[in-house]
């Protein structure tokens, strides 16, 4: 069976020729689907020493290649990026399309589609927010960084507006604590909006793209399976906006409405939760394949895509 792209999973800690334990089953999956080669590197030595080490050699270097793990950094994207370059590989997605879409503000400031169906945001570069700005633009807001939020800490969902500048430098010195080396880029605040709910689940979902098509969409909060979809429309509104391989997710307004919540890089967005692995490879795989029937095996360059 011919191989239509090459996959790139980081490997176990502790056992190089295994996949870490968390995508251990995409890997399978992706094994699984023949028109794949799959392979492994050990992220803590590209980390440590900025060295790429290979459990085996591609069977086809000129493929394109896509990488499925953990988040990066922009800049250690971008090094990564060139390390796999170095050895002949063809990476999908350029560092300037994964920084776009790993950090939404600027996917956001760039994609009309996401200004009109994306709560309003302003976003500041470091570790201070203008308090004037913020109280001229939102009546609740929540804050995160330029990839993240706090979730799952004491930190609020939402703050109330008007703020003073000495509440907001308190409110963005606890943030950047709670992130510590993980914080990314500035701040970001967003208008707050109230999710309907469902059993206590809210209703949201992930789609993913690839090369301006829509791959799937799929339920990504344990919600029931018998909720509203994201408006067809909403979805294909979504679906070219500049970067080879990305995902878009969406929520449902405790009003009904529909919005565009986050976007990501396809490489680093886990997959949906009600999403099968094994189905989501041969969909990827199929799509692949048409990229290569149309010609479009060249590798990605340093530049946005």
């Amino acid at each position: 069976m011919p191989r239509v792209a090459n996959v790139l999973f980081p490997a176990d800690y502790f056992e190089k020729i295994a996949p870490d334990g968390s995508m251990r089953i995409e890997y399978e999956s992706a094994c699984a689907e023949g028109r794949l080669d799959v392979g492994l590197f050990d992220l803590e030595l590209f980390e440590e020493r900025g060295e790429l080490a290979l459990d085996r050699p591609f069977l086809d270097e000129a493929l394109p290649l896509v990488y499925r793990g953990w988040m990066m950094k922009p800049d250690r994207y971008g090094a990564f990026f060139t390390a796999l370059r170095e050895k002949g590989l063809c990476p999908l997605t350029s560092p300037d399309a994964y920084e776009e879409f790993h950090m939404f503000p600027l996917a956001y400031m760039r994609n009309d589609a996401l200004k009109v169906h994306a709560p309003r945001l302003v976003a500041f570069l470091g570790h201070r927010a203008d308090a004037g700005v913020i109280n001229r633009m939102f009546t609740e807001f929540m804050v995160k960084d330029y990839v993240k939020s706090v979730k799952g800490t004491r930190f609020p969902v939402s703050f109330h507006t008007p703020v003073s500048q000495e509440r907001m430098d308190g409110i963005v010195k606890e943030f950047v604590r709670l992130r510590g080396d993980l914080f990314t880029v500035g701040i970001v605040c967003k208008e707050y909006v109230d999710l309907a709910r469902y059993g206590g689940a809210t209703n949201e979902w992930r789609a993913f793209y690839l090369d301006g098509n829509l791959l799937n969409v799929c339920r990504n909060s344990n919600q029931p399976t018998n909720v509203a979809k994201p408006p067809e429309e909403l979805v294909l509104a979504c679906s070219n906006l500049g970067s080879p391989y990305y995902t878009v997710d969406f929520a449902e307004r405790a009003d009904g409405t529909w919005i565009v919540v986050e976007t990501g890089d396809g490489q680093v967005s886990g997959l949906a939760a009600a999403q099968d692995p094994f189905i989501y490879y041969q969909v990827l795989a199929d799509a692949l394949e048409r990229r290569d029937a149309d010609g479009g095996r060249a590798c990605a360059s340093g530049i946005r895509a």
